[in-house]
Parts: structure tokens; sequence; C-alpha cells
């Protein structure tokens, strides 16, 4: 009898083990019903010819560096490595000056006559570039030294541009980079880089200089 009650017993514990797994199994098969509908997914078609159109450029996903544009006011100077000082040769009285401020000289063009205290003949001043007179320091009838700059004579097609950049700024400039220089809101962007960059601030100022 104890036997088969024991066998009766885990007959009873089998079937409802079984039950318990059938219905487990079918519980996971079975779809619910109740979940939240998956959204149906969108697609928006471009052509070609609208991409043109609105600017929108196309790139492989990746890293790539960061363009930062910096506006800066410049001031355009001249090229101290395309200019000359005119002096006299030798010491004397100005004669007659043949060209004025702002005046256009060829190399070996007269500036001005001299008369030489040494020898009391004539000579001229001339040119030694191509260029722009932007500065005279001379009058009729004075007495000029040799140590005196009576003219100085810039060749203008070659400039420099330079920049007062704040000291946190200039930490992202280097000689090399491009910049576009704009003269005034007409005219066009001139293209140039970097040729310097001064290693100290400017006086009186938290600035430093670019060119």
């Amino acid at each position: 009898m104890k036997r088969r009650y024991i066998l009766r017993a885990l007959s009873a514990v089998l079937f409802v083990s079984l039950l318990l797994l059938v219905s487990c199994s079918k519980s996971k098969k079975e779809p619910n019903e109740h979940a939240a509908e998956q959204p149906e997914k969108k697609r928006i078609e471009v052509t070609e010819e609208a991409l043109k159109k609105s600017g929108i450029q196309i790139e492989v996903a990746g890293p790539a560096v960061l363009k930062k544009t910096l506006k800066l006011n410049g001031k355009i100077t001249p090229n101290e490595e395309h200019m000359v000082h005119v002096s006299p040769r030798f010491p004397g009285i100005v004669k007659s000056i043949a060209k004025r401020l702002g005046g256009v000289v060829k190399t070996g063009e007269a500036l001005a006559v001299i008369e030489s205290n040494e020898s009391l003949q004539p000579y001229e001043v001339k040119s030694e570039i191509d260029g722009t007179i932007i500065k005279r320091d001379i009058a009729l009838g004075e007495f000029v030294d040799t140590s005196k700059t009576i003219f100085i004579v810039a060749d203008l097609s070659n400039v420099w541009v330079d920049f007062s950049v704040y000291r946190h700024e200039s930490e992202n400039l280097r000689v090399g980079q491009k910049v576009l220089i704009q003269p005034n809101e007409s005219a066009d962007k001139i293209e140039s880089t970097i040729s310097y960059i001064s290693p100290f601030g400017l006086e009186n100022t938290q600035t430093t200089l670019a060119r």
C-alpha cells in the first residue's frame, strides 16, 4: 500500500510539473497582444538637383578637423622688405626736386638734384627700386647730410597686413595658415597666408601681432 501511494504521489508531482512546463512554453510562444505597436519607418528621398540647390554635402562618417573662423581688423602697411630709404651720397644744398609724395618712380629715376659741398658739382639722387614715394622730407635750398632720409620708396604691389589678436585667440594661429583679406566691404576677398606671429604682446595691450 505504501508503495502504491508513493508511486501515485510521484505521478501527481510529475503531472503537475509537466503541466507547468507546457504552460510556460506556450506562454512564451504566444504573442503579446497588448505590446505597443512599432511605428512605421518613414523614408525621405532627395534628388541630386535638390541637394545642390540646398548646399547639403554628403560625407562618410569618420574623424575630421573642425574649422573655426576668426574675424579680425587689420592694418595695411608697406612691406619693409620691399622698401628703401634714400639718403644723399654727399652733403650739400638741394637744387631741385623731381618727385612728389605719392609719385610713382622707376629704378634709376632721378628724385632730386643736390650740389655737393665737397666738389661743388650737382649730382642726382636716384631711386633704387620701382615703387611709390611714401615719404618725402626735403625742400629747395635746404642743406642735407648723408645721415638724413630724404625719400622712402616702397613697392606697394607687396604689402603687409598686420592684425592685433587677443592672446587667448592667438593660440589657434599658426604660420602658414590661410587667411581671407577684404580691404573694404565692396572689395573682393584676397587669399593669403600668415607669415609671422610675434612671440611677444604689443605694448600697453593684451594683444599679439600676426602678419
